[in-house]
């Protein structure tokens, strides 16, 4: 029986080898690199017991671990590369990396049920300690899982969470990462993001409307400024004609900069102005 579980392993290790040397994909490759992994694992408990017999308990419980890893590798090679085209370099749309991720964990899963009552036990008494241990890391999981299947935005939408907004950059189990408009890099954690109100500004159309204050002297005839303003806004090539651009008069104490900072002029001597 081992020997024959040892030839199992042995044609696995080199199919999927065979799989990984044929596709371009990045993520297939790294995914069947772990498959790999995993069958070395397997093959390795096969030939410790062929030279070292051990007792039957332990020899039990060795097959058992040997077949989940053996589950494990045949199900993360399977569905990564199903799921993804091999001679392209791409994740589809329909199912990203975090949706596989959680189709191979719920397979291995269910696979773990009916090969070993052991490993069911095992695995039940280890998911009541990690529950414990990580309800901060698995809330974000399951948030970046219902963001991924809800997709209320996508990578290189352009969104604001809260007070953070940003091009979005990449979405994974833990976090939403956005790039700013000063190029930074802002990590917003998945749990923040579920609970958080969304603006979707790419969605449903990549055209928006921004609202610009500039701030202005009272000193200067509003019409003057708003025309300043307004041929200013024509001659930037991001702008659109249709709908046109508005530039109000907005009266407050002082004027200040979309940034927020004072503008320097004195509280009677200074007015701001709103483009849209």
């Amino acid at each position: 029986m081992v020997r024959d579980n040892l030839l199992l392993g042995v044609i696995a290790f080199v199919v999927i080898a065979a799989i990984l040397a044929f596709t371009v994909n990045r993520l297939v490759k790294r995914k069947l690199r772990l498959s790999l992994i995993f069958l070395a694992a397997y093959i390795a408990i096969d030939v410790f017991l062929m030279l070292r017999p051990v007792g039957a308990q332990t020899a039990g419980q060795l097959l058992a671990f040997e077949k989940l890893t053996m589950a494990a590798a045949l199900i993360n090679a399977l569905v990564f590369s199903l799921v993804n085209p091999l001679r392209q370099d791409r994740v589809p749309e329909r199912f990203p990396i975090i949706l596989q991720d959680a189709m191979v964990i719920a397979l291995v899963i269910a696979s773990a049920m009916f090969l070993s009552t052991e490993l069911v036990t095992t695995s039940a008494v280890s998911a009541v300690v990690l529950g414990f241990a990580l309800q901060d890391t698995l809330g974000n999981a399951f948030a970046g899982l219902a963001i991924q299947s809800e997709r209320p935005f996508n990578v290189g939408h352009w969104i604001k969470v809260g007070e953070h907004e940003g091009r979005v950059a990449e979405v994974t189990w833990r976090a939403t990462k956005l790039r700013t408009k000063s190029g930074n890099f802002v990590i917003l954690p998945n749990n923040f993001v579920a609970k958080e109100a969304v603006v979707n500004y790419s969605e449903p159309a990549a055209p928006t409307r921004l609202f610009v204050e500039v701030g202005a002297s009272y000193l200067v005839p509003p019409n003057v400024v708003k025309a300043a303003i307004a041929e200013a806004l024509r001659n930037c090539p991001l702008v659109l004609t249709a709908p046109a651009p508005d530039v109000v008069d907005w009266l407050a104490p002082c004027a200040r900069s979309r940034r927020g900072r004072n503008c320097g002029a004195c509280p009677a001597r200074a007015r701001p102005l709103r483009a849209a």
